[in-house]
């Protein structure tokens, strides 16, 4: 039974490695090779030190990781909105002060990802400057919430009633999750925008001096 189990569990992770490699083989913006060294072209000479193209456990190309969190970011403002629409029609909810302010930093996340998906399909580093200080706004945001929240779990008010405290408590400690995952997450969105930051501003770089050089030569 047991070899059994352990030849199923071989065959089907072969066949995600296979799916993975598939994946990573169809998954990159179109014309992707012409920024890599191909010496039949003689397109590039053997460039070194070049930041790594790849990224998500080296899947896909990274500026197509890129896009694929932003289609991820904007499913989640999506969500963010629906919310808040729903919000927006239910009485007795939020405050309306509340709901307005929910809604238009929706709408800002918004134009941040789209200069994001811009930055990213046209080579504008200026767009993907202006995401990268959007999503470090919004860590350090959740990351205030965090504190907050883990300073209400530990200096907690209580008012003698222990079932309350209890609630209060198991509250704060899934909010603390949230927080933590969402801030997570974050982050690692940050660091695949990097990425690609870095990657387009070293790899045209490194092109405008081949362009130069071949001009000088010639």
């Amino acid at each position: 039974m047991k070899d059994a189990l352990s030849a199923m569990a071989s065959d089907i992770l072969l066949r995600l490695v296979q799916f993975l490699r598939a994946l990573r083989a169809k998954m990159n913006i179109a014309h992707e090779n012409d920024m890599v060294d191909n010496d039949k072209i003689g397109v590039y000479p053997k460039i070194h030190k070049m930041p790594s193209p790849l990224c998500c456990f080296r899947i896909m190309h990274i500026r197509t990781g890129t896009l694929w969190i932003a289609y991820l970011e904007l499913m989640w403002i999506v969500s963010q909105f629906s919310f808040w629409t729903a919000e927006s029609v239910v009485k007795e909810s939020f405050h309306p002060i509340v709901i307005i302010t929910g809604i238009a930093f929706t709408m800002l996340q918004l134009v941040i990802v789209i200069f994001l998906m811009q930055g990213v399909k046209k080579f504008r580093l200026a767009y993907i400057e202006i995401y990268l200080v959007g999503i470090s706004c919004r860590i350090l945001l959740f990351l205030g919430f965090f504190a907050a929240f883990f300073y209400y779990l530990l200096f907690e008010v209580t008012d003698g009633v222990e079932n309350n405290n209890n609630f209060f408590r198991r509250f704060l400690m899934i909010k603390l999750i949230v927080t933590a995952i969402y801030i997570i997450l974050k982050l690692y969105a940050f660091n695949i925008a990097f990425r690609c930051y870095s990657y387009i501003a070293k790899t045209r770089r490194v092109v405008l001096n081949f362009d130069n050089t071949m001009e000088n030569e010639l």
